[in-house]
């Protein structure tokens, strides 16, 4: 058992966690951008973000700004949780390029700056959605814009729709990767992704809340029959730990499935897995040092939590709570040559 422990935690240092800061958007959330001079700014144009909004309004933009350099590649998707073909919702996007000739027409209500010229992408009914395996998912691509930047300067993009309202993605960048804050802020983020994509806030932590609740109360009614936890509380934190974890891995089953129903089965969904059998893993793994009787030294104990808690961090699993119970019941393992 101790070695199949250590090959969760190693799979999930040199494989996950490689994997997942290479290979996803990162997410941004715009507000208060409905005029040009209150555009968005999407920082590092290169990298890959993606940014969640919503359209309150069939006769009002969202605007957005990024610098770029004359060759420099841009690359811009507009993307929806809705099925067009049920909301109708179909934005459009217009990017303003600096010193263009070119001029395609816009409404009258979508501002311009002098001396920019328009490059305008309407919306498309796909048909299909699209699987997103890290955080499951889904969404439906509406339209595509690729071009070498022809001059140097400030780029504005407009997203509007004057026929409907609705919630719109915009990915723009190409070079994928997170840093370490942008991943510590990704259980959080994904939360509002989840929102985004038109679901209840609560719902979405539905199982995290069954999971302690219903697990907290077997662990209790163990410690009635004189077992594990008993009176320790390094392990009855570690067992609240575990259960954050176990509760996140349904908290991604659910949305797996959800994504799923919508669009059909997709091989997404083996990446999906990882990321509900790995929280399971953890989560069983702290419940074993919670619930069991050992006689090992207690630093092993707190290696090993504090591993675990670190893990989940960096793969954004266990909403934080996991993570700080797991961390927590490490520095409370009481100072001794043997901890049980």
């Amino acid at each position: 058992m101790r070695f199949s422990k250590y090959f969760v935690m190693a799979l999930a240092v040199f494989v996950l966690i490689p994997a997942v800061c290479v290979a996803a958007h990162t997410p941004l959330f715009s507000h208060d951008n409905s005029t040009l001079q209150t555009a968005f700014a999407i920082n590092d144009s290169a990298k890959s973000w993606a940014v969640y909004a919503n359209l309150p309004s069939t006769g009002a933009a969202a605007y957005y700004k990024f610098q770029m350099d004359a060759g420099g590649d841009i690359d811009i998707t507009l993307l929806s949780p809705s099925d067009p073909s049920e909301s109708h919702f179909l934005p459009i996007f217009v990017l303003m390029v600096p010193g263009s000739l070119s001029a395609n027409p816009v409404p009258s209500f979508v501002e311009m700056p002098t001396g920019y010229g328009t490059i305008v992408v309407h919306g498309v009914n796909p048909g299909k959605a699209t699987f997103e395996p890290f955080s499951p998912g889904w969404f439906y691509q509406l339209g595509n814009l690729t071009l070498t930047a022809p001059v140097t300067g400030t780029y504005y993009i407009a997203v509007y729709d004057q026929n409907n309202t609705g919630n719109f993605g915009l990915p723009v960048g190409y070079i994928e990767g997170y840093t370490i804050p942008e991943i510590l802020m990704l259980p959080y983020e994904i939360q509002l992704v989840f929102v985004w994509e038109g679901q209840n806030a609560f719902i979405v932590l539905l199982p995290l809340i069954l999971s302690m609740a219903l697990g907290g109360s077997l662990v209790y009614w163990r410690t009635m029959k004189g077992k594990n936890p008993k009176g320790n509380l390094s392990k009855w934190i570690a067992a609240f730990g575990g259960l954050a974890f176990i509760g996140y891995a349904g908290i991604n089953s659910y949305q797996m499935l959800l994504a799923l129903t919508k669009m059909g089965w997709d091989s997404g969904a083996f990446v999906s897995m990882l990321f509900i059998i790995l929280p399971l893993a953890l989560g069983i793994i702290s419940l074993r040092y919670a619930l069991r009787q050992t006689m090992r030294k207690a630093i092993y104990h707190r290696i090993e939590l504090v591993a675990i808690g670190a893990i989940g961090l960096m793969l954004w699993t266990g909403l934080y709570i996991g993570p700080a119970l797991l961390i927590l019941a490490a520095i409370l393992i009481p100072f001794g040559h043997k901890h049980s």
